[in-house]
């Protein structure tokens, strides 16, 4: 068991956090882009696009910066954990 099951299982923790990781981010930038998340004292990816929405007209890097970070940020986590689940 040790030697056939455990080394085909032990990289499936690992895979499923950082996939995880970047659905909460995707959710949390969501609830702050629709005004239910945290309160306004904390500074969040998805209100800096709400707030950035009314200018995008003549300020489009207010909307385009947050959503490309969040865009890095998820998909970082998701090529870590498919290189992760890889075998070598």
């Amino acid at each position: 068991m040790l030697r056939h099951v455990f080394p085909n299982i032990s990289q499936y923790p690992y895979y499923s956090g950082h996939s995880q990781l970047g659905q909460v981010i995707i959710m949390e930038a969501s609830l702050q882009f629709i005004g239910a998340g945290v309160s306004t004292g904390f500074p969040a990816w998805g209100r800096m696009l709400a707030d950035g929405r009314q200018y995008i007209t003549y300020a489009w890097w207010l909307c385009v910066w947050p959503g490309l970070a969040i865009l890095l940020v998820v998909l970082s986590c998701n090529l870590l954990g498919d290189w992760i689940r890889s075998p070598p």
